[in-house]
């Protein structure tokens, strides 16, 4: 049988730049989208998710100790970290999803935002109906 090791190349190029789902919750209904590259690196430790402050929004986060003392690290900002994108200013603060989706945590989907755009991306600035009226 011939292979075509062409289309085997490509068929695993695509597959590595599907989306990868990392599980959040013990039986596995929440959980959040990454990049190949980070979801390999995620996988080393356990994330959990939780709500914002407004129980509208899930996160992905972790706990861990940074000289002793407890920090919680959030993906989406570890996501960013990791791809390089440099913060333009001292007020872009804030790890802002594009689409508004806090469990896609896909590169391109992630910008540094200052408060002003985090609040110009909500859904009612948008002038769309929120799915929580």
């Amino acid at each position: 049988m011939f292979v075509d090791a062409g289309q085997e190349i490509t068929d695993a190029i695509a597959e590595a730049q599907q989306p990868k789902s990392l599980t959040l919750s013990e039986c596995g209904e929440i959980f959040c989208l990454l990049d190949a590259v980070d979801y390999f690196w995620a996988i080393q430790w356990k994330w959990r998710w939780k709500w914002d402050k407004h129980k509208r929004k899930r996160y992905a986060f972790r706990n861990t100790k940074v000289r002793g003392l407890g920090v919680t690290l959030y993906l989406h900002k570890e996501v960013l970290k990791r791809s390089g994108k440099r913060k333009p200013t001292k007020e872009h603060k804030i790890g802002d999803h594009r689409d508004g989706d806090s469990l896609n945590n896909q590169r391109g989907n992630l910008r540094w935002a200052t408060l002003s755009m985090n609040n110009a991306n909500r859904p009612f600035a948008r002038g769309e109906r929120g799915r929580f009226c």
